[in-house]
């Protein structure tokens, strides 16, 4: 697929920029982007060393679920973002109105729901390169990530500016123990979540997530996950 390629910006209908101008065409003020409340810079990446080793290399023609998220869970889960107002459906970040519920039933599935990590991909418009370049990152096939550690609590304010435009969710999160993991791909407008067989049940029993099941072998065409028995290519 064409589309998928390494890229430091994904298209937006807005900029991703730090500075914003009104539409005068005279500067306004400056407004900064910020981290999200409760979260931390981690200063090592070794906590996402098990990832770094689970996500399998693209193929050169399509990519599989298993490159997005790690391999090892006993089962996975696809949501699915919903349409906006405008009928585009968000891609590469989890919908604010999804975390809630995703949150809250994976709050009870962990230990360690104190201590989370969040990869966010390091090519967003809104980081500052500059403070971050030599920043130690979580590297995979074709992506590399800052990383950031903090309670599951944090995800309830994902905002890395004081306005809407700036909401952005980890590309990747789990907890400390490692009893799940979420995946929101950048180019894709659906969230994937590994985890035991009872974690996935209720995830797909959660009314307030259009989830299904998953296989880590689909292949991705044209932005979603197809099971090896539905794919064309298979």
């Amino acid at each position: 697929m064409k589309r998928w390629h390494w890229r430091w910006s994904r298209p937006r209908k807005h900029p991703s920029a730090v500075w914003l101008t009104d539409s005068s065409s005279q500067p306004a003020p400056a407004v900064e982007f910020h981290v999200p409340n409760g979260l931390e810079l981690a200063t090592s990446t070794a906590a996402a060393s098990w990832l770094e080793q689970r996500i399998w290399q693209w193929d050169r023609d399509y990519i599989r679920v298993g490159s997005v998220i790690p391999e090892g869970f006993a089962g996975y889960a696809r949501i699915v973002h919903p349409a906006e107002s405008n009928s585009e459906t968000v891609s590469g970040s989890l919908p604010r109105e999804m975390v809630g519920p995703l949150r809250e039933t994976l709050r009870g599935l962990t230990t360690t729901p104190e201590r989370c990590w969040f990869a966010v991909w390091e090519g967003f418009g809104f980081l500052d390169r500059g403070r971050y370049e030599h920043v130690r990152k979580v590297t995979i096939p074709n992506r590399a990530y800052l990383l950031f550690r903090g309670s599951i609590d944090a995800m309830q304010s994902m905002d890395w500016g004081p306005w809407r435009l700036s909401w952005q969710t980890p590309n990747l999160w789990w907890p400390d123990d490692r009893a799940w993991c979420v995946a929101t791909e950048i180019d894709l407008a659906e969230t994937y979540v590994g985890g035991s067989d009872g974690c996935i049940q209720q995830i797909l029993g959660n009314a307030e997530l259009d989830a299904t099941p998953l296989q880590l072998d689909a292949r991705i065409i044209d932005g979603q996950a197809v099971d090896p028995e539905e794919s064309p290519m298979s």
